[in-house]
């Protein structure tokens, strides 16, 4: 574990790991997504983690003309749901990608993913771009290729997964992993009561505070006589829970609608939003405007990015 201290972070549990050897996540068991971000200067060599199997204890007690108790100790190992087979893609933990990527993959190259029977999960696509027609990720028999909107995110493969590219024109190609969507490194957290910050005592870095999103809570409506204008006091209170509330970044949410930051004026370089969105409760977007940089700034919706001016939209789509 050797990274620039203080500025590239590897980020376990919301704690920002930095350094030379002293300040590493060994013994800690994530309990989340874990990431990792680099500055704009300064390099080193990095990091390697690997895992330990965790040994538990379980204790039984048998009751006969005596009581005695027995200790067994068990090893649990979990199968993934996949693993690079053949060919010079590249596997990553629960993540694969295509050759060289994020650089352009070659001409007539071929991969061959297996998939384990019984173990299933949904992919999640991080990121595509093939060339559209030609180069091919075959997933359950239907073949995906172009750039973001035709992806398997979301597809829960039942058999290998294969891939394979033609002689001509090569592109940056494509990174799934497993289970949630990979979301941008954390951000600091202010606390809204007085602005501070989390501060390790170890080493004074700033982490990032972990705070569950707060669910928007439309108020009740109190009703109106439209004889004499006066209010009703309602006798119960309906509280309804909004299908989603803005968890970081510098986009702005009013009431049940979101907008990017700075809108209806440009947006900034470098920016970056997360949007929680509340399990159970289902509703689908209305786009009121939309205009970003095609092929560059994007919007992404269950894997999906949008970009561009009006025509390539999540209109209708329900996360």
């Amino acid at each position: 574990f050797d990274t620039e201290a203080d500025h590239d972070y590897l980020w376990v549990n919301g704690i920002g790991y930095s350094g030379r050897y002293r300040d590493t996540p060994a013994g800690v068991t994530p309990s989340s997504n874990i990431t990792w971000s680099s500055d704009s200067s300064v390099s080193k060599s990095g990091w390697e983690l690997c895992l330990v199997p965790i040994i538990t204890t379980a204790t039984a007690t048998t009751t006969a003309t005596r009581t005695r108790t027995a200790t067994a100790t068990m090893t649990t190992t979990t199968t993934p749901m996949w693993i690079l087979e053949s060919g010079p893609c590249s596997q990553d933990g629960p993540c694969i990608s295509s050759p060289n990527f994020p650089d352009n993959y070659g001409n007539y190259q071929s991969c061959e993913i297996h998939v384990h029977p019984g173990v299933t999960e949904a992919i999640s696509v991080v990121a595509f771009d093939t060339e559209a027609d030609h180069d091919y990720l075959w997933v359950n028999g239907i073949g995906y290729s172009g750039r973001y909107r035709d992806t398997p995110a979301g597809v829960t493969p039942s058999s290998n997964i294969t891939w394979s590219s033609d002689s001509s024109v090569a592109k940056s190609g494509w990174e799934l992993c497993l289970g949630s969507t990979i979301v941008p490194p954390p951000r600091s957290v202010v606390d809204p009561a007085d602005g501070s910050t989390t501060v390790d005592p170890a080493d004074g870095a700033t982490t990032t505070s972990i705070v569950a999103p707060v669910p928007v809570v439309l108020p009740p409506v109190t009703p109106v006589d439209p004889d004499d204008g006066a209010t009703t006091p309602s006798t119960t209170t309906a509280a309804v829970v909004a299908m989603w509330t803005l968890e970081s970044g510098p986009c702005t949410q009013i009431g049940p609608c979101i907008s990017s930051p700075n809108y209806p004026e440009n947006y900034d370089n470098r920016q970056s939003c997360e949007i929680y969105v509340h399990p159970g409760v289902k509703e689908a977007i209305s786009v009121e405007a939309f205009d970003t940089e095609s092929d560059h700034d994007y919007l992404w919706v269950n894997g999906i990015g949008y970009s561009g001016r009006y025509r390539d939209t999540p209109a209708g789509v329900t996360p």
